[in-house]
């Protein structure tokens, strides 16, 4: 489950920080509120692809970062194992991307590849959208 999520520097925001709490959570706004951006940077971190459009104007780069309780997560758990990495009751990815095209993963503090962060995230989160089926 996601418990946090802090954006700096991604597409039209400075900085900002999000605690959930247990449960579903609904994302609602006008539009223009913000619900898209805060969609693309959830995505980055479970593994969506880095483009350099999405850093904030005059930035050198942006970064995401997540916080997941793996407590009823064992799948994800035992795909951390597989990789190598710390397999704790939390996970917390970071993306970075910066203008020159690069992007970095990091897992649990560890550098990954995004492919390895793919194959870890899968089925973590469910996004639907309002034309979703």
């Amino acid at each position: 489950m996601l418990q946090a999520i802090n954006i700096r520097d991604f597409a039209v925001i400075d900085a900002v920080e999000l605690n959930f709490s247990t449960g579903f959570t609904v994302i609602t706004g006008e539009t223009g509120a913000g619900k898209s951006v805060l969609i693309n940077a959830l995505s980055l971190v479970l593994g969506g692809r880095a483009r350099i459009d999405v850093i904030r104007t005059g930035s050198d780069s942006a970064q995401v970062e997540a916080l997941f309780d793996l407590s009823d997560a064992a799948d994800v758990r035992g795909r951390l194992e597989d990789a190598g990495l710390d397999a704790g009751d939390e996970l917390v990815i970071r993306r970075v991307v910066s203008r020159t095209g690069r992007s970095r993963v990091y897992i649990n503090g560890a550098m990954a590849t995004a492919n390895t962060l793919t194959q870890i995230t899968e089925g973590l989160v469910d996004i639907s959208g309002q034309h979703a089926h």
